[in-house]
């Protein structure tokens, strides 16, 4: 709360007196009482105003919960990197008790937050939209009819990368490898059986393990290639391509990708700019999505009004944590395909957004 304290003193002399007006963080304006004494008023209307403006109302947040949990993603993935940033924003900026937990990714936090037991947490197209929300894929037969989508954050990619020496060179060439897919019932995971299942890639052997382990299996020669999705960079993926030369690819733009986006729509072409990762100069070629917030439809309308807020508003901040954050964009909640948490909604009004109809309605 800012608080503004005004002292009027005059000094030992004949002269007039100075009007010192303080407020929190320690600044101090100090104004001539003669000249002044007729904007102090103005000042502290301003002041007060803008003070009721910038934090909510404190019987709102009687309500919020005493401790926020967030979803995140495996300890090395994109998703764990963008949620702890957020998580630290909104600690700051909104005094709030949030914490992050790494879980396996987007389809677990779908399920954990329709349960109730995740307030927020980082998803994709597929994981929460798709399947969760209308019960396909992972979750089919049971629809998560409790989430809610605040937010789009980036756009994904799918990327491979192998060591700069291993004859794979291509999607096409994992054929009879040894392919990792992240952890069981990851979205990495999802992806990846999809795939075999759609082009009828056939891996000689599947791993499912973390990135960094991963990466310490095939620098041991025991793994041919591993695949992730998220925004790039990806953090295992620069951090093994700063240290060892090794090569990332995507799923191209030919008839394996052709074939997933018949399959599952809500896929598009995409690319990672050339120079993304050390020792990988050319732009890659591949198929993503787009990554939401999202959150349960328990968590108080004031709450997510705030989140949402706080979020376009510290886009700076959250760059400085992962780059990825420089993909947010409010225009892209003209895509969102299931309901928009009503506090989030009350945002986008006032922002001038236009939601699409099914966003509107929780079904």
């Amino acid at each position: 709360m800012m608080r503004l304290k005004i002292v009027h003193e005059r000094e030992h002399s004949r002269e007039h007196g100075n009007i010192h007006i303080s407020c929190t963080g320690g600044k101090t304006m100090n104004f001539p009482a003669k000249q002044m004494k007729p904007m102090v008023f103005a000042i502290i209307a301003a002041f007060a105003l803008g003070a009721l403006l910038s934090a909510p109302a404190e019987g709102a947040r009687k309500d919020w919960p005493k401790r926020i949990t967030i979803g995140g993603g495996p300890l090395q993935g994109t998703i764990q990197f963008q949620a702890l940033g957020w998580s630290s924003v909104l600690n700051k900026v909104l005094k709030l008790n949030s914490s992050v937990e790494s879980t396996a990714g987007a389809t677990v936090n779908a399920r954990l937050i329709s349960q109730g037991r995740q307030d927020f947490g980082f998803g994709t197209s597929s994981s929460i939209s798709d399947a969760a929300y209308h019960g396909r894929g992972f979750a089919k037969g049971k629809r998560y009819k409790n989430l809610r989508i605040m937010s789009p954050v980036d756009s994904s990619g799918v990327q491979f990368w192998t060591p700069a020496k291993s004859p794979i060179m291509k999607a096409e060439d994992i054929q009879g490898r040894r392919l990792n897919i992240s952890r069981p019932g990851s979205g990495v995971d999802r992806f990846g059986r999809n795939l075999m299942k759609v082009v009828g890639l056939k891996p000689s052997q599947v791993t499912n393990v973390g990135h960094g382990q991963a990466n310490r299996m095939m620098q041991d020669g025991i793994l041919d290639v591993a695949a992730t999705i998220g925004a790039p960079p990806h953090p295992a993926v620069a951090s093994i391509t700063s240290q060892l030369p090794f090569r990332v690819f995507g799923l191209g733009h030919g008839k394996w990708a052709e074939m997933m986006l018949a399959k599952y729509p809500f896929y598009v072409k995409t690319a990672i700019v050339g120079g993304m990762y050390k020792g990988n100069p050319k732009p890659v070629k591949t198929i993503g999505q787009t990554n939401w917030l999202g959150s349960g439809a328990h968590v108080p309308n004031d709450l997510v009004y705030e989140v949402v807020k706080a979020t376009f508003a510290n886009k700076k901040d959250l760059v400085l944590a992962h780059r990825s954050w420089e993909a947010l964009d409010i225009n892209k909640m003209t895509k969102a395909n299931i309901p928009v948490h009503p506090g989030a909604i009350r945002y986008y009004k006032e922002k001038g957004i236009k939601l699409p109809k099914s966003a509107m309605m929780a079904k």
